[in-house]
């Protein structure tokens, strides 16, 4: 992990205050390395872009009744409701119950709102089973 401020909180931090169990040892250097190297690859952030304006279109193009607003930015995804998000998250969740169903692990970000954030290798038919997960659950 890295952590990076501006001006404002530059002064928030100091030498030692932040430290790390796993971190600092030459494992999670070569791992902090390979990401940098994923992250940084041509076409990356293109396809972060890709899919999480795939998501955003979809789930506009349902005109849902439910969906007040859904705000994105790459692969994080916040969709508003005019109902409690909790019931709907523990639905999708609770699918995983049922033999041979996918459940959906989706996360809320206040009272009102779901947060998808799926991994940057999400494959294109995850999100397309993931969509229609949650378009069941939405009813």
């Amino acid at each position: 992990g890295a952590v990076l401020v501006g001006e404002k909180a530059a002064d928030v931090f100091k030498s030692g205050d932040h430290g790390s169990t796993f971190g600092g040892n030459p494992l999670a250097a070569a791992a902090g390395n390979a990401v940098l190297d994923m992250v940084t690859a041509p076409g990356f952030m293109a396809e972060i872009t890709r899919k999480g304006a795939k998501i955003a279109a979809a789930l506009e193009s349902w005109k849902h009744k439910r969906i007040q607003e859904i705000r994105s930015r790459g692969l994080l995804i916040g969709i508003d409701l005019d109902i409690e998000a909790w019931p709907l998250l523990e639905a999708c969740i609770a699918r995983a119950a049922i033999p041979n169903t996918a459940g959906l692990l989706i996360l809320g970000a206040g009272p009102k709102t779901l947060r998808f954030l799926p991994p940057y290798t999400v494959s294109d038919a995850e999100i397309d089973e993931a969509l229609e997960i949650l378009r069941e659950v939405l009813g």
